[in-house]
């Protein structure tokens, strides 16, 4: 008969560090000799395992084990293990952990609106993993800087989603606004995403672009939209971000009226992966006009079906599908990449960490 085993004192260290990062985990079995076990470190390589098949021949000790692993990938990793008296088939789990490795902060920031009239309502909105450890710092160009401190960066909370920040911009001018965020201390932050952000006064019209969708499985269609004012006075870029043709115009005439009007372009993504589309538009040479950027994510066939509204970031990640295992087998568990959490979960598939599955 099936008993669960007294496993206990499962322990890693460190839990927290750059890549690559090698962890020691140590922890105890009763009853070595008919305990299955089973390690997983939750970076997709093969986990540590026992089975000690089916027996009914128990030693009455107590063994202490301890192994070692390289973390090469970054990301916050859910490290599991599972025990049993028994064959490990039938292994349950005894406790969970994570492992906060390298760089976890994920792609997938926007800033909107990027332009408009004095005072100017902007708001950045960026993906958070590990909400508990999140640091960031906004600069939005006027002189006003926002900074969050975390108060810890061990014992990562497993969650992800996504927060905004909003500033009001009340003197026209052209600004240019820096992010940065992660599982560090605000000093030690990299920069994520600059933009540049244009105020007019309250008589001039502001140029706009819209770019939907922003994500999607291959092959995916996205279509721009161009607002502008005084059609022949309007310049604009459009780069795809696959090595396509550069769509854009300069405007050589001047004094134009206020007229709006709207130049729609459309474009096929055959092969997966992440594109930053590039854009400009506005009443001014191209080489005066900021340049806005916005990434468009392509996931494979197969990958999950991209789901509207999804609260969680357009950001890739590496979903574990984890199927029935016959009785005295040891099935290995599929590794799938996602273009986010919303397609992972649609397929069924746990979280294993953020970014593309790797090899």
């Amino acid at each position: 008969e099936f008993n669960e085993a007294v496993a206990r004192d499962l322990v890693i260290t460190p839990t927290v560090g750059p890549l690559p990062m090698q962890v020691t985990a140590t922890f105890s079995l009763n009853g070595s000799s008919c305990s299955s076990f089973l390690l997983d470190w939750g970076d997709g390589t093969k986990p540590l395992s026992f089975d000690a098949g089916v027996t009914t021949q128990c030693t009455k000790d107590i063994a202490h084990k301890r192994a070692t692993h390289t973390y090469n990938v970054p990301g916050i990793h859910r490290v599991t293990f599972r025990a049993g008296r028994g064959p490990l088939s039938r292994a349950r789990v005894v406790t969970q952990t994570f492992v906060s490795v390298g760089d976890t902060t994920p792609t997938g920031f926007s800033l909107s609106p990027t332009s408009g009239s004095a005072p100017l309502t902007t708001s950045i909105t960026f993906p958070v993993v590990g909400s508990n450890c999140t640091s960031y710092e906004a600069d939005w160009g006027d002189g006003t800087v926002d900074t969050h401190e975390a108060l810890q960066y061990e014992g990562c909370a497993q969650d992800s989603g996504t927060q905004s920040l909003t500033h009001t911009y009340t003197s026209p001018g052209t600004y240019t606004v820096k992010f940065k965020t992660g599982n560090l201390p605000v000093a030690q932050l990299e920069l994520n995403e600059q933009w540049n952000v244009v105020v007019r006064d309250d008589v001039t019209p502001a140029a706009a672009v819209e770019i939907q969708p922003t994500a999607g499985v291959a092959p995916l269609t996205v279509q721009v939209n161009m607002f502008g004012f005084g059609e022949a006075c309007t310049s604009y870029l459009l780069d795809w971000g696959d090595a396509s043709t550069v769509q854009q115009y300069e405007a050589s005439e001047s004094g134009c009226d206020t007229t709006p009007f709207q130049k729609t372009f459309t474009h096929t993504y055959i092969a997966p992966g992440t594109y930053t589309v590039q854009t400009k538009v506005g009443d001014d040479a191209l080489a005066n006009l900021p340049l806005s950027t916005q990434h468009v994510i392509v996931g494979a066939v197969g990958s999950g079906t991209v789901q509207a509204n999804c609260p969680y970031p357009n950001t890739p990640v590496c979903g574990r599908l984890t199927g029935t295992c016959p009785v005295g087998y040891t099935c290995d568990d599929v590794y799938k990449t996602y273009v986010n959490r919303c397609a992972m979960e649609n397929d069924g598939a746990e979280l294993a960490y953020t970014g593309t599955c790797s090899p």
